[in-house]
């Protein structure tokens, strides 16, 4: 993906459950090692709650207190759809 001088990379747009071959290399101009390979799984896709939409109606103006709102969305979630 390109030469990176950083101890953390993000890699974005990965298909849900999906195996991927990851490669971390070291050195400079033709001296160039592997450091570390890994095999990274991605997960199923989960969804997302809109709460500020029916039935929810929660309310993102730094004054409503939401707290129900949002208690009872995230009552609503099964545990494997959370985000």
């Amino acid at each position: 993906m390109g030469n990176k001088n950083r101890t953390h990379y993000t890699v974005e747009n990965l298909n849900p459950e999906q195996t991927y071959q990851a490669e971390v290399k070291r050195g400079k101009g033709n001296k160039e090692e592997t450091f570390l390979k890994r095999e990274i799984v991605t997960g199923k896709e989960k969804g997302r709650l809109d709460i500020t939409k029916a039935p929810y109606f929660a309310v993102g103006d730094g004054k409503t207190m939401n707290t129900e709102r949002i208690q009872r969305a995230i009552d609503d979630c099964q545990k494997d759809q959370l985000v």
